[in-house]
Order: structure tokens, then C-alpha cells, then sequence
């Protein structure tokens, strides 16, 4: 019979699976009587199967078969839950040595000792082995039934009550450590999730919530001087509409790839959506600017070989700064723009753009006109560059 079989039912006849409120359901016991005296131990396992009726009673010679037998019970759901130990009139270093093998085998048992009240050696051993005093009780000869009886149903009732503490311990730990799975498993999610919500799942850089947050956090936490640049690539368009977007994707990841290079440490790079991106910089003066600028512009006007075509496209940045008014605290700014036909020779913005209504436009086409050659057949001459980005900001 499994132990599964023994315990259906609390002491109501429930079946397990009715309660909350019913009590759990009891767990069938073993108590093991050792004794080497001739019906020694049958008259005890007798005794003590009428004292606990509902659990299982053995009577064994020597302790290595109370082991061997406990063992076999515990496959059935019956653990060893007393050893009483009948060695009376037996040298006490025999009473020693089974209750140390007892004990190696079943720590967590009760043991009771049948002993005449005058054998001091065995209280000795006894005390000395069991290490545990709580684990250990002693029945005093001449045995009473009824004392014996109740002593009997005493421990083992005590061992029940602590191995169901145990039990309900191990339970309520088990359920801990799966909640804290759980909650890891949540939190790995939650991130994973505020990560894509917050970066471009083509250029793995920040998007343009999270460019947005970064920003707004910038600013809220400090007066640093703060450095906005927005950056649009020219005539990608075409790339889309000639190669496909397959090969721009490849572009834009290139090109992020490049502009994140170069880009300065504690600087943010975000793709804001198509083939538009923004650069955040801290701390960075007019002449810094201008550099990163030049950098920036000579990066994505590189030739890249995508899908198996040399193409080159170009870029137009707008570039923000803020700072803190020295003299009243209010915040100002300065707004310019740079884009490809005011590279100088050595990669760097020749001047800033003149503010929106004054711009002249054809100066800046002829220029690009002129070093690429009108005659020059090239896939990024195909798409006349936006007005938008050869104005400034107002």
C-alpha cells in the first residue's frame, strides 16, 4: 500500500482535495521495538500498536535490522518516527553502540529507552550518544501498560507534529522560491520589454521615445550645456526606390553603425524613424560641435556597397545648443545647420547656414554641382537635395 493510499482523508473523512479549511490529512507512522531478549520486543511492539492504532508497529532483534526494515517502510510512505530500545539487564556499551547506529540512520527519530532507574551507566550512554536530549526519553522498569502506552503515543504525536512543521516549512520555501522565480521571470521580461520600447529594432540604437527620455532626463537633472544634433541622410529615398528596402535597411544600419564610431563618449545616438537620427552631447563647445559635425557628415557621405551596388548619399544636420544664462539663470539657446555642400577640404563645416528667409540655395547646388561634375552619372545626383535641410532653423 503507498503512502499516497494511507493519507485520503483528514480525520473528517474528506477527501484531500476538498479544503481550504479542512486539516491535512494524517501521515502514517513507524515505531520500531529492538530488543535482544526473547519476546522482549514482540511484548513491546504489542504494547505499542494498541497505543497508536493507526500506525505501524515492527519488533526487531538488533539495530542493523530495524534499519534495514525502516528503510524498506520508508518506500511505503512510513517513516521511522520511535525506536524504543528494551536493553535491560544488556551491558550498556551494547546499548551504546545500537543507539549510535540508530541514530546515524534516523536523526530526526525519537528514541526511548526502557531502564531500570538504578543503571546510571546506561543514562550515561544514552545522554551521551543521543547528543539531541529533546530526542531522547526513558521509560523507567518495571513497565506500566498504561504509562507505556501514553509515553509511546506522546513522542510519537511529538515527532508528527514537528515533521509536519517540517513538511509545511519545506512547502511554504518551495512556494517562496518559485514566486521569486516568477518575479525574476517578470522583471527579465519588463526589461526586455522597456528595452524595445525604447530602441530601434534595426540599428539596436535608441529610438525616438527613448531619445526623447534621455533628453528630457538630461535636462531635468542638470544645467549642463546641452548639444542637440539632427541629422537627415540625402536622396535615400532613391536608395529605397531603386535597390529596395532591403538594401536600405542595410544602409541605415551601416551608416549608424559609422555615426555611432564617432560619436563622443557620454554622447547618445538614436534613430528617430527612417533616415532621420539624432546625437546628444554634453558639455561640448562651438568649435567641438563643428568637428563632431564634420565627422558626422563625412561618415555618411562615405561610398557603401549594399545589396551589390556603390552607393553614396549624403547628409544635412541641425544642431541646437542650450545652456544657462550666466546672468539670470534663464536658459538660451543657439540654433545652425550644416549639410554636405559645406565640407571643407578637410572634412570640417566651412561656416554655418544663415538663418531661414536668407539662405541662398543655388550657391550651395552649385558648389555640389560643380565638384561632382553635371555630367557625373551617379545614383545619389538623381534626387535634388530638400529644401528643408539647406535652410537653418529658426
Amino acid at each position: 500500500m503507498s503512502g499516497s493510499a494511507l493519507a485520503l482523508a483528514d480525520d473528517a473523512g474528506a477527501p484531500i482535495s476538498e479544503p481550504p479549511d479542512a486539516a491535512p490529512p494524517s501521515q502514517t507512522l513507524l515505531c520500531v521495538v529492538i530488543s535482544p531478549r526473547p519476546g522482549g520486543a514482540a511484548e513491546l511492539a504489542e504494547l505499542a500498536a494498541a497505543a497508536i492504532p493507526n500506525d505501524r508497529t515492527l519488533a526487531c532483534s538488533c539495530a542493523a535490522e530495524a534499519i534495514e526494515r525502516a528503510d524498506t517502510a520508508q518506500k511505503f510512505g512510513w517513516p521511522a518516527a520511535v525506536f524504543v530500545f528494551d536493553y535491560r539487564g544488556e551491558p550498556a556499551t551494547d546499548l551504546a553502540h545500537q543507539l549510535r547506529q540508530v541514530r546515524k540512520a534516523s536523526s530526526a527519530a525519537e528514541l526511548v529507552v526502557v531502564a531500570d532507574s538504578r543503571d546510571s551507566f546506561a543514562f550515561a550512554a544514552c545522554i551521551q550518544v543521543a547528543g539531541a536530549p529533546e530526542k531522547l526519553t526513558f521509560l523507567l522498569a518495571p513497565v506500566q501498560r498504561e504509562e507505556a502506552a501514553e509515553l509511546i503515543q506522546m513522542v510519537t504525536e511529538r515527532y508528527r507534529a514537528l515533521n509536519n512543521s517540517r513538511r509545511a516549512l519545506e512547502e511554504g520555501a518551495k512556494s517562496i522560491r518559485g514566486l521569486e522565480t516568477n518575479v525574476k521571470e517578470l522583471q527579465t521580461r519588463l526589461e526586455v520589454a522597456m528595452h524595445a520600447a525604447r530602441h530601434d529594432d534595426l540599428t539596436r540604437s535608441l529610438n525616438r521615445a527613448g531619445f526623447v527620455e534621455e533628453l528630457t532626463a538630461r535636462l531635468a537633472r542638470s544645467q549642463h550645456r546641452q548639444t542637440l544634433l539632427l541629422i537627415d541622410l540625402d536622396r535615400f529615398k532613391l536608395v529605397n526606390d531603386t535597390l529596395g528596402h532591403v538594401a536600405g535597411d542595410d544602409l541605415v544600419r551601416k551608416i549608424c553603425t559609422a555615426m555611432a564610431a564617432v560619436v563622443p563618449p557620454g554622447g547618445v545616438l538614436a534613430r528617430l524613424g527612417g533616415d532621420e537620427f539624432g546625437v546628444l552631447v554634453e558639455n561640448m563647445g562651438e568649435q567641438g560641435v563643428a568637428e563632431l559635425c564634420g565627422l558626422i557628415l563625412r561618415v555618411c557621405s562615405q561610398s557603401r556597397r549594399v545589396s551589390g551596388h556603390e552607393v553614396q548619399v549624403s547628409a544635412s544636420i541641425g544642431v541646437a545648443t542650450q545652456g544657462a544664462a550666466a546672468s539670470s539663470g534663464a536658459a538660451g539657446s543657439k540654433k545652425s545647420s550644416f549639410h554636405a555642400g559645406q565640407l571643407s577640404p578637410c572634412g570640417l563645416p566651412a561656416q554655418p547656414a544663415r538663418p531661414a528667409g536668407q539662405a541662398n540655395r543655388q550657391p550651395v547646388e552649385q558648389q555640389i554641382n560643380h565638384r561632382r561634375g553635371e555630367q557625373r552619372q551617379h545614383l545619389a545626383d538623381d534626387q535634388p537635395a530638400d529644401d528643408r535641410h539647406a535652410q537653418g532653423t529658426a
